[in-house]
């Protein structure tokens, strides 16, 4: 669907391809930039933000509203076209496009673990959480599907992205131990200072 943000110095208006201006009875509506894509051009491709009050929801081209005006920051997650970063009573969670939420909002980070499938993209990469306390971050992993695997309690948390598995392989580090996962199940004790596999991936 054809929609122009036009701009001209603090002046925005948003036309069809007619240049009939549209989404008056929202506040201000903005796209949302994709941000593992270079070009500036590259945009969420069926919903845009807009605000009230203070606060952001998602509509779609038509003009119809997805979520209400609920939360503190609406943006685009980095390597997850189709899922946005949310931020809601200080904390920050994800949504799909149709406002479902992928991940609950309640940590202080969240980011793609970064796995790559040349046939689905990033479709399969789930989210690396974590919340801050005294001691630093402590890290958590939540699967694609939004089923939280780890608690937020490891210094430090990787997936083995080389491992082509319907299964996510992570490495998690507690008081300076790593042990491995199969996704919720402890596989190998946090007994170790380093791991490594072969080509065959062989631990």
């Amino acid at each position: 669907k054809d929609v122009f943000f036009c701009y001209q110095e603090n002046d925005t208006k948003i036309l069809d391809e007619q240049s009939k201006e549209i989404f008056t009875e929202y506040q201000e509506v903005e796209p949302l930039r994709l941000q593992n894509i270079s070009s500036d051009l590259m945009y969420e491709k069926t919903v845009l933000k807009y605000s009230k009050d203070g606060k952001f929801g998602i509509i779609d081209f038509n003009g119809k509203k997805i979520t209400s005006a609920k939360y503190e920051e609406i943006n685009t997650l980095q390597f997850k076209e189709g899922e946005l970063l949310v931020k809601e009573e200080a904390k920050y969670g994800v949504i799909n496009i149709n406002g479902a939420t992928m991940v609950e909002s309640e940590y202080d980070k969240i980011e793609s673990d970064k796995y790559y499938d040349k046939n689905e993209g990033y479709k399969k990469s789930g989210y690396i959480v974590s919340n801050r306390t005294e001691e630093g971050y402590r890290y958590g992993y939540v699967s694609e599907s939004g089923k939280k695997y780890l608690d937020t309690k490891y210094n430090d948390i990787f997936r083995i992205l080389e491992i082509r598995d319907e299964d996510v392989f992570i490495v998690a580090a507690e008081n300076g131990k790593y042990g491995i996962f199969k996704n919720a199940e402890n596989v190998i004790s946090n007994d170790y200072q380093a791991f490594s596999y072969d080509k065959n991936n062989n631990l």
